[in-house]
């Protein structure tokens, strides 16, 4: 019901327009792709359906070399987030090699990139002070600037609230802005090592903004996010990070493995600081 209201309003409020030329990708009679697609509360599929094509001077075509599930994908999944529909693909952490690329894009052809999850210009006011998930000129939906007071960036594969950009959870991805939103990676560091770049990692460390020198920092909820909060933490001069969870946690740090087994409702996970 949440999601059918949501896109009723979207329809009647209109949308507005954007920097990227468009949200869907011009998509392909012909080439072919597979794609996880969402079709209602619990309904993913894996499909067939037509490869993107670049369409503007700044797009580049990615190939998909590795992507990942987000916590927001579940709530997607769970049905928790509005402004789905049917066919669209998710997923906003993702990487891969520049298959084919706009006029203005400086990225060469063959290049291995990361891609950001938020989809940035580079040329508002925000995007020019680094503010780059307020990006103001890339989210079509007028119903997330109502509900905001203000315009967010878009987001790949998080439905028409976030701009209605297809996802990374798919063999091609159209990536507007290449040279804003692609971050070039070295050969020597596998998919692995540098994939959470896209987001996960920097969502962590943003959570960790306020630790300082000698401080002693808990953490709720030891899901990925909480896990690398608390690999952040000891970077940032905690002495002590104390993880607290309700779930069943084998944890891996420098060749040492701490199991965590729920007591009640939560569970407490004593870490010493190190930066090495």
């Amino acid at each position: 019901m949440q999601n059918a209201i949501v896109n009723l309003t979207d329809k009647v409020m209109g949308r507005n327009p954007v920097s990227t030329g468009r949200t869907k990708p011009i998509t392909s009679g012909t080439a072919l792709m597979h794609a996880v697609t969402w079709h209602g509360t619990g309904d993913m599929r894996y499909q067939t359906v037509g490869r993107p094509i670049i369409s503007e001077p700044d797009d580049v075509l990615i190939k998909v070399t590795a992507t990942a599930v987000c916590g927001s994908d579940l709530h997607i999944y769970n049905g928790e987030m509005p402004g789905l529909q049917h066919d669209d693909i998710i997923g906003h952490e993702f990487m891969g090699l520049v298959v084919q690329k706009g006029p203005n894009v400086q990225l060469p052809l063959g290049a291995r990139v990361v891609v950001s999850c938020v989809i940035a210009c580079g040329v508002c006011d925000h995007c020019k002070i680094g503010q780059f998930s307020a990006c103001d000129t890339t989210n079509s939906s007028k119903v997330t600037e109502k509900a905001y007071g203000h315009a967010n960036a878009g987001v790949f594969g998080m439905g028409h609230l976030n701009g209605d950009y297809s996802g990374g959870q798919a063999e091609f991805v159209r990536v507007p802005f290449a040279d804003v939103n692609c971050l070039p990676v070295p050969p020597e560091l596998t998919d692995e090592k540098v994939l959470f770049l896209s987001d996960i990692v920097h969502t962590s460390y943003h959570a960790c903004r306020m630790v300082k020198e000698g401080d002693v920092v808990g953490i709720w909820g030891m899901g990925p996010v909480g896990l690398l909060a608390a690999r952040w933490c000891p970077f940032l001069g905690a002495k002590r990070v104390i993880g607290i969870s309700a779930h069943n946690i084998v944890w891996i740090s420098r060749g040492k493995i701490w199991a965590l087994t729920p007591l009640i409702t939560t569970t407490v996970m004593w870490l010493r600081g190190s930066r090495k």
